[in-house]
């Protein structure tokens, strides 16, 4: 079952994946015991960007390896509590706002791995777990031009995302490129913006 690392494990929309990680170790386990083992190590990594989402801190995965190290200990104790939600690093306030540009946004995100975490947006989407109101659209016809506005959020997620994307067709008569936008990343908890990517209609 290979794929892009889970980025929101606490999330429901991913508690299928988790569950089939866990009955994976379970079969591990058994088979130690048969052995006669009693011990086993067993290492939660949730890895840095490729694996993880671009922008993930240091203090986030480690709450996820974290969070994942106790949904292991629970199994492997036959005592499964109900997950305790992660939630972006606390704050006294805003964080310094990232701006990462289109080209390194290009150096990072490969087609692969957009169209991967898309697979993973529409599915949480279709069980209901994910937001995606429909776009708000300003329209600019002497231009033959359109920019929509478009949020989303997966259930869970420590951000959210807003979307800001133009075609402006007029533009090529000029010389200039039809398409551009921007993403802005917010804080999830505290609805505070925590990036902007500038990936120039690139994602």
């Amino acid at each position: 079952d290979e794929g892009p690392q889970i980025p929101v494990p606490e999330s429901p929309a991913f508690k299928a994946a988790i569950e089939k990680h866990l009955g994976w170790w379970e079969k591990i386990w058994e088979a130690q015991r048969k052995r006669g083992l009693e011990e086993v190590f067993v290492t939660t990594e949730f890895g840095p960007y490729p694996y993880a989402a671009l922008g993930t801190s240091d203090e986030r995965l480690d709450e996820i390896n974290t969070w994942m190290k106790d949904r292991v200990l629970e199994r492997w104790n036959g005592t499964v509590s109900a997950p305790a939600a992660l939630s972006p690093p606390p704050s006294a306030g805003p964080s310094p706002l990232r701006v990462i540009d289109a080209t390194a946004i290009r150096a990072k995100v490969t087609h692969e791995i957009a169209y991967d975490a898309a697979v993973l947006a529409f599915k949480a989407l279709s069980n209901d777990q994910a937001q995606s109101p429909t776009p708000v659209q300003l329209a600019f016809p002497a231009r033959e031009g359109e920019t929509c506005i478009k949020p989303g959020y997966v259930e869970g997620a420590g951000y959210y995302a807003v979307k800001v994307a133009s075609g402006f067709q007029k533009n090529k008569d000029e010389g200039r490129p039809s398409g551009s936008g921007v993403i802005m990343v917010f804080d999830a908890k505290y609805g505070s913006p925590s990036a902007v990517l500038a990936d120039n209609g690139y994602l």
